[in-house]
């Protein structure tokens, strides 16, 4: 009878060794090669099932070593919203015996879709020196892959790309090369964005709008003025004259105003106006100078003549052109209005002297008379009978 009853439990021990080693572990969603997909900030369900003889043991989720979940009844559910950081994670769903340890498991990995995280080879402030040559790199770390580009004041500067390190190179740098760059990347899941801004440096420029040529009064103060524009904080500002003048003038520089280089960013140039005054004017103070300036980034230099002014305001050299032009012509019409007048008046005296001789010729014609007593003889008109008649009467 005992031997009945031992034979009865070792065949159920056996039945329920070949059932539990019979019982298959089932990965809900799971996909081939033992992956399960994911998208970041989404809630992510990990559902464990016994496939077979529900034996009543412990089913548990473990990541990394510690249970993060524990089940019964052949089911174990395990939930969270992934991140980047759980991409490629492992999991594993077991089904434990307590008396005899782990009897099945599978395991499983993460494959987390996520946006673009962007990453620059620079820092988000940069300064480049005028006529460097500098690359600009733009990383995109996404699942899948996204499409990178490059813009510029919010124009593209570079076409979209598909990879992962998208370059942007600027040669021979410029003042116009300034400006806010960003980085855009997107993908199925997302876009991010980054910007830094772009400063170029260069030397302090002069603009055109003062004077090449100055002037000033012997003997009275005088100031030369010239317009800068910089970025960075003038470092040292002098003039020199042709002759070089052993005491220098006085420099005093004003800060006009600050103009934005590049909208909507922090990049600004400065407006100096720069003044070297001369207490009184000596001759030898008219001549050509040199000024320079200089920043961190280098030094400029412009070349401003002083001359003497003659009268209150001086004449420009194109006005003196008009002004000569001017008086050669009146001149000119001036002389031909003299010949004018002389050629009439000569005409004039010809045709009066022509009557005078033709008067002459008609009186002898009537009254013949020896021309050498003409002078002696005073010559009356007399009428007779309505016709005048000639009678001389000597004196």
């Amino acid at each position: 009878m005992q031997k009945q009853i031992f034979c009865k439990l070792l065949y159920i021990l056996m039945m329920t060794l070949w059932t539990v080693s019979m019982v298959d572990i089932i990965i809900k969603n799971e996909k081939p090669g033992s992956i399960l997909h994911g998208t970041e900030d989404q809630l992510l369900f990990l559902e464990c099932i016994l496939d077979g003889v529900n034996t009543g043991e412990t089913i548990i989720w473990i990541r990394n070593g510690e249970i993060v979940s524990e089940g019964r009844h052949g089911y174990a559910l395990y939930s969270f919203i992934p991140t980047k950081k759980d991409h490629l994670s492992e999991f594993s769903c077991e089904m434990h015996d307590t008396l005899k340890g782990n009897i099945k498991e599978k395991v499983i990995t993460l494959d987390i879709k996520y946006k673009p995280m962007i990453d620059f080879n620079l820092t988000e402030e940069s300064f480049f020196i005028k006529g460097e040559t500098k690359t600009l790199c733009c990383s995109s770390d996404s699942n899948p892959s996204s499409a990178t580009m490059w813009l510029k004041n919010l124009k593209v500067a570079e076409v979209v790309h598909y990879k992962t390190n998208v370059c942007l190179t600027l040669m021979n740098i410029s003042d116009s090369d300034s400006g806010k760059y960003s980085c855009l990347a997107e993908n199925e899941v997302g876009f991010s964005e980054q910007e830094i801004n772009l400063n170029v440096l260069y030397p302090p420029v002069f603009v055109e709008e003062h004077k090449i040529i100055q002037f000033g009064k012997l003997g009275e103060h005088m100031k030369i003025k010239v317009i800068a524009h910089t970025i960075s904080s003038i470092e040292c500002c002098h003039i020199e004259g042709e002759n070089r003048r052993q005491k220098p003038p006085d420099i005093e520089i004003i800060h006009k105003n600050t103009t934005p280089l590049v909208p909507d960013t922090d990049i600004t140039t400065k407006e100096l106006e720069i003044t070297f005054s001369f207490t009184v004017l000596q001759t030898s103070d008219f001549q050509k100078y040199k000024i320079t300036v200089c920043n961190h980034d280098g030094n400029s230099s412009c070349i401003v003549e002083l001359k003497p002014m003659k009268t209150e305001f001086e004449t420009p050299h194109a006005l003196d052109f008009d002004v000569n032009l001017l008086s050669l012509l009146t001149i000119i019409l001036l002389v031909a209005v003299m010949v004018f007048v002389f050629l009439t008046r000569k005409r004039n005296t010809r045709h009066n002297a022509s009557r005078v001789t033709e008067g002459i010729t008609e009186f002898a014609d009537g009254f013949p008379i020896p021309l050498n007593h003409a002078p002696e003889k005073d010559m009356r008109n007399v009428k007779r009978g309505g016709e005048t008649s000639y009678s001389h009467v000597w004196c």
